[in-house]
């Protein structure tokens, strides 16, 4: 009997599952309380189960308990799954209502900042387009015939027409660089023509808006820096016209070229409105307009988030400093071309604020 007996368990085990083995503890006693045979030498649990045979062995007992786990530990265990199964889908549900929610939101965001861009940019294309039209039926029509009317009608056509490109152009490097599109073609330049360029591509703004524009330099000569001139020049276009658009009062606009350290900085100086501290780690955001101190002012809110984008990818950075009410600097920071010494120009520091009608 002593061998039949765990030959026979041992058969029975082997039909169960291997967690369920390894967790059963097995016992055959005889009356008198003694093992006769055991699956595993620990006693486990107080939980068991326990039967006696219907022949042959009917003086020997056989029990079953749980070697790890008691059966009031087990329920426990499994009270306390449920309950976290239940919180989590509860969590889970949470979860996606809120992500429905903000996804809801962000849609109603995206289509009220669309229908914004949208209804700006038909403004800002219809404006110069008036204007071009009003100005060639009347040369047309011949109604002007002084030879100095003539001019200045030529003149407002290709001021206009000027902004109508910048806009477009705006536009469709946004699209370009969303879409990747966009390729740079970076070469030596040197800072003083693409500033240069910049500062013609905006003379006949400058020249309707009664603006007055001062660039000053450094003693020394400054190094090239390695860009794409093509697209550094809009960089700078757009900074300009953001200065002579939120200038107020203030018809002075600074732009001051200088050497800091190995790079090259371009500092955009106005003594317009302002931007609000709130305003001024967004506005870099495409579509995103300031408020503060701006209605009223036309726009697309692409030129700083285009003037950002083009200047990381050649490498530098943009700042601005700014206050409500004291003008605003946007400096363009880039990595000159070649290696400089690790020196910064004793110019004197730019004074953000520029008197008003000065």
């Amino acid at each position: 009997m002593r061998e039949y007996l765990p030959q026979a368990i041992a058969g029975a085990e082997r039909m169960l599952a291997d967690a369920v083995r390894d967790n059963l503890v097995l016992r055959v006693t005889d009356r008198a309380g003694r093992a006769l045979a055991a699956t595993h030498e620990e006693p486990g649990q107080a939980d068991e189960l326990t039967g006696r045979f219907d022949f042959v062995f009917r003086d020997l007992e056989l029990s079953a308990r749980s070697r790890h786990t008691a059966a009031a530990q087990l329920s426990a265990w499994n009270a306390r799954t449920r309950w976290l199964l239940s919180a989590l889908m509860s969590l889970m549900a949470t979860g996606g209502v809120l992500l429905t929610w903000r996804a809801v939101r962000r849609e109603r965001q995206l289509s009220r900042i669309r229908n914004g861009f949208v209804a700006s940019v038909s403004h800002e294309l219809r404006t110069p387009l008036a204007s071009i039209a009003m100005f060639g039926e009347l040369l047309r029509r011949g109604r002007v015939t002084a030879a100095d009317r003539v001019v200045e009608y030529g003149r407002r056509i290709e001021q206009e027409s000027a902004r109508l490109n910048q806009l477009i152009d705006n536009v469709l490097s946004f699209g370009r660089i969303e879409s990747g599109r966009i390729r740079y073609r970076p070469e030596a330049a040197a800072i003083e023509d693409v500033v240069g360029a910049a500062l013609a591509a905006v003379d006949t703004r400058r020249l309707q808006g009664g603006f007055t524009m001062a660039v000053t330099t450094p003693d020394s000569t400054l190094p090239e820096v390695r860009a794409d001139r093509a697209a550094l020049t809009q960089v700078f276009v757009n900074l300009l016209d953001n200065a002579m658009k939120y200038s107020g009062s203030c018809r002075r606009v600074r732009v001051d070229l200088r050497r800091r350290g190995g790079e090259v900085a371009v500092a955009v100086v106005d003594g317009g409105i302002g931007i609000a501290p709130d305003d001024q780690g967004r506005i870099f955001d495409e579509f995103y307009r300031a408020v503060a101190g701006g209605a009223g002012v036309a726009g697309t809110g692409l030129g700083l988030a285009i003037a950002r984008r083009v200047v990381e990818a050649q490498g530098g950075r943009i700042e601005v400093e700014s206050r409500l009410g004291h003008g605003a600097t946007f400096r363009v920071l880039l990595p000159a071309a070649c290696a400089v010494s690790p020196q910064v120009d004793s110019a004197p520091a730019l004074d953000p604020q520029i008197e008003a009608g000065a």
